[in-house]
């Protein structure tokens, strides 16, 4: 009976912190709690561009993925993004990750994808920490933000999309080369963590003191306004 009064107590704990959004992202598996990943979530990190102040930068990003192979579903929590620059304006990370991923076709990594005419089409769920802890760990001009275990908040994109060989019934343009074909079907605000932007000093990250700012609003498309340099 204890065990039993436990468990419930442990879920309803996940519930209401917000750690479980696989009814929101349309998933059909629990998620793993903010910043873990297990079976059958699992872990990727890629190297993706980072375009600022028109320099392109390669920062590394920490995926959490699961596929629903048999509902043509993926759901993608993105944890972590390293290696951000500290000495350039603040762009909105979440629209360059999707275009790496979508536009440019790398979501295939994760779980594959279908052609166009597939029943029913494939849908994406991705989220993006809003709430972000922001980590100097004493490399100059570089920093991390990954998603705060204490005040979780996600800009959450839907995205339908598959991949267009040209035919008919997804671009009968003679001049079509195969791409992917895709709709951004909503992007929202999901989670109960409350956060706020605020100016952020751009000294300490000159130097190789490490330290920690937790909990600290970054613009998403979802809401744009976020952290800013001092």
């Amino acid at each position: 009976m204890k065990i039993f009064i436990m468990s419930i107590a442990i879920i309803l704990s996940l519930l209401s912190n917000g750690t479980l959004f696989s009814q929101d992202m349309g998933c059909d598996n629990i998620e793993p709690p903010i910043n873990e990943c297990y079976a059958p979530w699992r872990w990727f990190v890629l190297d993706i561009p980072y375009v600022c102040n028109g320099v392109t930068y390669s920062v590394k990003v920490t995926f959490c993925a699961y596929c629903n192979v048999t509902n043509n579903r993926v759901c993608i929590r993105i944890n972590r993004v390293e290696n951000l620059p500290a000495d350039c304006d603040i762009n909105i990370y979440d629209e360059q990750i999707v275009r790496w991923l979508i536009v440019e076709n790398h979501i295939r990594k994760f779980c594959g994808n279908y052609p166009c005419g597939t029943i029913p089409i494939q849908t994406y769920h991705l989220k993006f920490p809003v709430c972000v802890d922001i980590i100097y760990s004493g490399i100059p001009y570089k920093y991390t933000i990954q998603a705060s275990n204490e005040c979780n908040r996600f800009c959450y994109w839907d995205i339908q999309a598959c991949w267009c060989n040209c035919t008919p019934d997804c671009d009968p343009r003679p001049d079509c080369t195969p791409h992917m074909a895709y709709t951004v079907v909503r992007s929202t605000l999901i989670g109960i963590g409350n956060c706020e932007p605020q100016g952020i000093d751009f000294e300490p990250f000159k130097q190789r003191t490490p330290f920690v700012i937790r909990c600290i609003k970054n613009g998403t498309f979802c809401d744009p306004s976020g952290w800013y340099w001092e």
